[in-house]
């Protein structure tokens, strides 16, 4: 009767404790979707979101062994995506339904997208578009817009403000519209207008790379696993081929939509402030470009990374840095046979081409 007992009390520890764990995991990431979904978090003051990071170290703190461990057999770029008319996106961020929102979107003559494959520059060129139509003047602070994406909306995610609540930024009234979305998906009026910003495929990769390791820690792919999916079509968003190809044809047939490099900006970021204010019917005195140069460079935006942050708060970025270098040399910290395969890759699909790779990325051919 004694081992019996004993046996039940086991029994009952074995299959309790599991249940129990699971019930906590499923409470602590219903909680964390809750808290970050919208603008639940964008939209909280500076302190409100310190305090968040706070209960999100608190409340997994059971939670991160258990992904630690589980990790590397679940990290694969696959297990975290969902698809959409064969393009896949983050399911940490989007979901079928928030994409196929995105794409129904009609655009009208008061919008103006950001559109990037990822990582290329996107809250960069969000920050430098948003200081324009302010004419220096744009504040995300807690008695301003409060952060940039409780002002600016990501179309195909949930993790925003959404489109109708947006503000109006300027005297003409824009709404500044992120989207990753190619080409192909990205919903168009010839009223709206359209800044494509695209980056060295290389940077683009190893910048990539980071910005998973900052949010998923040991659940991001590793290498080369990481490598293998950016040179392919389950890459998110499309390859960085394909994207590129689907807006360099449309900025050359469409006045509406201006395409530029990440390297043309760093190059000279006062220069392309000029030109990206004509684009947008803007008049700029020099003493504003001065000031939009200033909020709109590397140090400043570092050193104010809480109107910036990339994604909301996981377990595994309390620590990070989404602000690394913003080096145009980027690509060279990579290792030869990457940056070769990545080079083989974009050579390949983009031989047919209407997107000059050659002109503007000679290295890839040498």
């Amino acid at each position: 009767m004694f081992n019996e007992l004993n046996y039940l009390k086991s029994l009952f520890f074995l299959t309790a404790i599991p249940i129990i764990y699971f019930g906590y995991l499923t409470w602590f990431f219903a909680w964390h979707f809750k808290n970050t979904k919208g603008v639940a978090y964008f939209g909280k003051s500076q302190s409100e979101r310190k305090q968040f990071k706070t209960k999100v170290v608190k409340y997994g703190s059971l939670a991160r062994p258990f992904l630690q461990k589980i990790g590397p057999k679940i990290s694969k770029p696959n297990f975290f995506s969902i698809c959409y008319n064969g393009m896949y996106a983050p399911l940490e961020s989007c979901s079928p339904k928030s994409i196929k929102k995105a794409v129904r979107y009609k655009p009208n003559k008061n919008d103006l997208f950001v559109a990037t494959q990822m990582k290329c520059g996107t809250t960069w060129m969000q920050q430098i578009v948003y200081e324009i139509l302010s004419r220096g003047n744009g504040d995300l602070s807690d008695i301003g817009h409060k952060h940039l994406y409780a002002m600016s909306p990501w179309i195909e995610s949930f993790k925003s403000v959404r489109i109708k609540n947006a503000p109006l930024i300027g005297k003409k009234g824009v709404k500044i519209i992120k989207t990753h979305l190619p080409a192909s998906l990205c919903p168009y009026n010839e009223k709206a207008k359209y800044i494509y910003v695209t980056r060295h495929p290389v940077s683009c990769y190893i910048s990539s790379n980071d910005f998973m390791n900052a949010i998923a820690g040991p659940l991001s792919p590793r290498n080369p696993e990481a490598l293998s999916w950016f040179c392919s079509d389950r890459m998110w968003f499309d390859s960085w081929p394909n994207h590129v190809e689907g807006y360099w044809q449309w900025a050359q047939t469409r006045s509406n939509v201006y395409f530029i490099h990440f390297e043309e900006l760093k190059h000279d970021l006062s220069e392309s402030i000029r030109k990206i204010a004509v684009f947008l019917d803007c008049e700029l005195t020099e003493n504003e470009v001065l000031l939009i140069t200033y909020k709109c460079g590397f140090d400043y935006m570092k050193e104010h990374e809480e109107y910036f942050e990339m994604s909301t708060p996981t377990l595994f970025s309390q620590e990070q840095t989404f602000f690394k270098s913003g080096s145009v040399t980027r690509y060279t910290s990579v290792r030869t046979e990457e940056r070769n395969q990545i080079a083989q890759y974009c050579k390949e699909k983009l031989t047919h081409a209407k997107y000059p790779l050659s002109k503007f990325y000679p290295d890839i051919y040498t």
